[in-house]
């Protein structure tokens, strides 16, 4: 009879004993560390894998450690990247939420402009809408805290029945969420453009060459600009304010955003930046993309009731001299750049965020497509009430 048990690992002053208990206690505290099982049989997250939905290379998804989720915000504010269902003050997407559809007929229209994804155009297209029905447009936003005190000097117009209230421009994406005790109980439904981010960057890009300048290295190559940069979509997402009341009744605008490190700036894939791109149906009411406006207008036409299709269809803002150039040889070096881009690990790893909320963004937009094809042919097989 051996000085030891196996199973029960009985106390035996045996030099095999001891040793054996050493193993089994080693063996089961390393299996459950390593794949994920507790003593009680609990299931734990060590390690984060690359994301089911993401169809890009596996060098954008590396493992590391998972953070922790900013800071819960204080109780009369409301962090933008929530993950609870209407947990703020957005409205889910139009299409795959069809029992929060009733909300949208009374809801502010948020237009969040990303740059450079046709954000001009629908921009134009929304003025134009406007004044052929004789609506007032007069809440534009930008992304400075200046522009956010604007907003609340027009709660009239956002608090009046009559109007159909809507809120365009840059880092307009948690707007909403952040002063609805302050402006309006009505619901936000948030829509955007997304566009293809290699394109996205090269536009930006050559824009940034012809307009403004100062923001590039001298003799600065598009690499430069981009690890110089930051994420224009996770800079919308990470918005984030404080209104503080002065003593002559008006607030305060506070930006609490800190872009210090590249992290800050160009954010890696982990559990809780995932998360995001996972909920994006739930941030956002309606999703458009670039490379196909003639039906984001005919949705958008669906969600809100007007008239984008009659308006907007031949409507293209260029926001550059683009069209006294060469258009071949600006074709071209666009060409280049973006294949540059697309042929460097570095800035793969680097711009991971914005092609996973892409990939996601172009698979909601297919199951947008679907449900309003769905809902176009059941009209057309209704028999008319009269």
């Amino acid at each position: 009879m051996s000085g030891y048990h196996v199973n029960t690992c009985s106390w035996s002053w045996s030099f095999q004993g001891i040793f054996a208990c050493l193993v089994a206690i080693v063996t089961v505290t390393v299996y459950s560390t390593y794949f994920g099982y507790s003593s009680n049989g609990t299931s734990v997250n060590v390690r984060l894998m690359k994301p089911d939905y993401a169809n890009t290379s596996s060098t954008l998804f590396t493992e590391k450690k998972i953070t922790k989720a900013p800071a819960t915000t204080s109780r009369n504010e409301c962090h933008i990247v929530h993950e609870k269902l209407n947990s703020c003050n957005k409205l889910p997407n139009f299409f795959l939420h069809e029992d929060q559809r009733h909300h949208f007929q009374n809801a502010i229209i948020n237009f969040w402009h990303l740059q450079k994804a046709s954000g001009s155009t629908i921009g134009h297209c929304l003025s134009n809408i406007y004044n052929k029905l004789g609506l007032p447009l007069t809440a534009k936003s930008g992304s400075s805290c200046k522009r956010k005190e604007e907003i609340l000097q027009n709660a009239n117009y956002f608090n009046s029945s009559k109007e159909r209230p809507i809120v365009r421009g840059h880092g307009t994406l948690g707007l909403c969420d952040f002063i609805k005790e302050k402006i309006t109980d009505r619901k936000c439904s948030v829509f955007t453009v997304f566009r293809d981010p290699y394109d996205r960057l090269v536009s930006q890009y050559f824009f940034n060459k012809e307009y403004v300048p100062w923001v590039l290295k001298e003799n600065g190559t598009i690499k430069d600009w981009i690890f110089g940069s930051s994420s224009a979509v996770w800079k919308s997402f990470s918005n984030e304010w404080k209104f503080e009341s002065l003593d002559n009744g008006q607030e305060k605008c506070k930006d609490l955003q800190r872009f210090v490190t590249r992290e800050d700036r160009w954010p890696s894939i982990n559990e809780y930046y995932a998360g995001i791109a996972n909920n994006l149906d739930k941030h956002l009411s309606f999703i458009g993309l670039t490379e196909d406006l003639q039906t984001t207008y005919q949705m958008l036409e669906e969600v809100y009731g007007l008239p984008f299709v009659e308006v907007c269809s031949d409507l293209h803002v260029l926001q550059g001299s683009y069209e006294l150039t060469n258009v071949t040889e600006q074709r071209a070096r666009k060409m280049a750049a973006k294949r540059e881009l697309m042929e460097d690990q570095e800035t793969q790893r680097l711009i991971q965020f914005e092609l996973l909320i892409y990939e996601k963004a172009k698979e909601i937009f297919e199951a947008q497509k679907k449900v309003f094809l769905k809902m176009k042919g059941s009209r057309r097989h209704t028999p008319n009430s009269s």
